[in-house]
């Protein structure tokens, strides 16, 4: 059992045995802090630090709801509207997130239009819009798919329920997203940028650069390790100047990983035998004449890997970094950690961009 006292804004004893007795360096989180430039960086730090150390899931709950990007401003709506039944339009991923992540505000149902009338959802019943107005016709509606939201909004209006009374969280998800690795707190575009999207999936990222870069930019390199997504980033990106879309994944060295997936997150486990095998590279290797001023990292738990992969570049470039910090428990230490021992001056900062658990991101600058 290992205790130790966080230097941060409260000194509290945590304790906590890490999973093959690696210990937790508290120096390492004492310099961390101190290169946090924000208080925003550093309440983000403190949840997902004593979230990993803990495994108590009230420090994720408190991350999102106090996240200026959009719990802050659920849960004021949500208290605004107290007295009327809470109803999630959306029993997908994103509803049943929001449900967990607010469950204070005490759902009465979820409405989709897709599921069968009858149906429940994590024990909770599923209405059609027609029963929602005849049992619920002062209910605050949430809509919480990032699809569909303004027809569902529509759907909404039509059946008699006041524009006051529906709240298009699916909109704002979006917004807070397309601010991801790019936001404008942060990131200041320079002339001639030369992007690596690590963990490209459909391509979406390197046209939010391109769109940042305004398209006055020197390259990107776009790596994606799934055969299909790489189509999609072809497709998506066709059009554009010096772009290099490289089917594989990022790794400390070139060779093959295994690759699991679960659905939601998929993760990358070097020594797993019974899941599809992908091949690695490392930036170092790929890129090693190349100038490369952005790298972006969102490899489904394979950052620590990809940035080892890096080291070369990271020391003698020092480039931008936008890191995802959430898909291990151990990153949120340990991936700091290792940019600070390439000895540069980064400075950081940590944003959240989504109502759940999710796309947590480390800058470094």
């Amino acid at each position: 059992m290992y205790v130790f006292r966080l230097g941060v804004s409260q000194h509290i004893y945590y304790k906590r045995t890490w999973q093959g007795g690696k210990m937790v360096n508290e120096n390492i989180i004492k310099k961390t802090y101190n290169r946090l430039q924000d208080n925003v960086s550093r309440c983000i730090y403190e949840k997902r630090l004593l979230y990993s150390l803990t495994g108590d899931e009230n420090y994720l709950y408190s991350l999102v709801r106090q996240n200026t990007g959009g719990g802050e401003l659920l849960q004021k709506t949500l208290q605004e509207h107290e007295s009327k039944p809470k109803v999630l339009f959306g029993a997908g991923f994103w509803g049943r997130r929001l449900r967990s992540f607010f469950s204070e505000a005490g759902w009465t149902c979820f409405v989709d239009n897709n599921l069968s009338l009858g149906t429940e959802v994590d024990g909770l019943p599923v209405v059609s819009v027609k029963e929602l107005s005849e049992k619920y016709s002062d209910a605050f509606v949430v809509i919480s798919t990032r699809l569909y939201y303004q027809q569902i909004k529509e759907q909404l209006l039509e059946n008699g329920f006041p524009q006051d009374n529906i709240c298009v969280v699916g909109e704002w998800q979006n917004e807070m997203l397309a601010q991801q690795y790019f936001d404008p707190d942060i990131m200041t575009c320079s002339e001639g940028e030369a992007f690596v999207d690590g963990g490209a999936f459909d391509g979406q990222t390197s046209l939010a650069f391109h769109k940042w870069a305004k398209g006055k930019y020197a390259n990107i390199w776009a790596f994606e390790p799934e055969g299909e997504m790489t189509v999609k980033c072809r497709e998506l990106l066709k059009d554009f100047q010096n772009v290099s879309i490289i089917n594989k994944g990022l790794w400390k060295e070139a060779g093959c990983v295994s690759f699991q997936s679960d659905g939601v997150l998929s993760t990358v486990n070097e020594h797993a035998d019974n899941v599809n095998k992908i091949p690695v590279v490392a930036l170092d290797e790929v890129l090693k004449d190349k100038r490369v001023t952005f790298i972006k990292l969102d490899v489904e738990g394979s950052e620590l890997e990809a940035l080892q992969g890096a080291e070369r570049i990271i020391r003698e470039q020092k480039p931008k970094l936008a890191i995802s910090v959430y898909h291990k428990p151990q990153d949120i230490w340990e991936l700091p950690e290792l940019i600070m021992s390439y000895g540069s001056d980064y400075k950081f900062y940590l944003r959240h961009y989504t109502l759940c658990e999710y796309d947590s991101v480390l800058y470094a600058v």
